[in-house]
């Protein structure tokens, strides 16, 4: 087994999980609409915590809203929106960073959500597609 799932594993031991994994469905569609390649490490830990709930204290998004979970370009796609029409004060949110766009080739993609707040990926340093 490689060193990048092993963390993943001992979630998998910690937690208790005992449910089949999920194949990687729709994360060519998605990685091809943000123009990246996401992390394989995230990917992975999606398919093997299927919904991506754990137990209401972290949420992660996932490439379809399959089993009630926020579609990662869903909210992405919102997010964008959110930020060009209200302008500065919606920035503020990824400070010092922005919003990630392929046009930007740089900035910030939210991949899940915790009872603080937002936990976000770091976008266009991670490679294209």
């Amino acid at each position: 087994m490689n060193d990048q799932l092993t963390w993943i594993d001992r979630i998998i031991d910690v937690t208790g999980w005992r449910h089949e994994p999920e194949g990687g469905v729709g994360w060519e569609q998605a990685e091809a609409e943000l123009g990246v390649t996401l992390p394989s490490d995230f990917k992975e830990l999606c398919r093997r915590f299927v919904p991506g709930l754990f137990m209401g204290v972290l949420d992660l998004l996932r490439p379809t809203d399959d089993h009630d979970s926020t579609s990662l370009l869903g909210w992405w796609n919102s997010s964008r929106r959110w930020v060009s029409e209200h302008d500065d004060p919606a920035a503020r949110l990824y400070a010092p960073h922005d919003l990630y766009g392929p046009d930007k080739g740089s900035g910030l993609i939210e991949w899940g959500h915790d009872v603080r707040g937002s936990v976000l990926l770091a976008g266009g340093p991670l490679g294209g597609v």
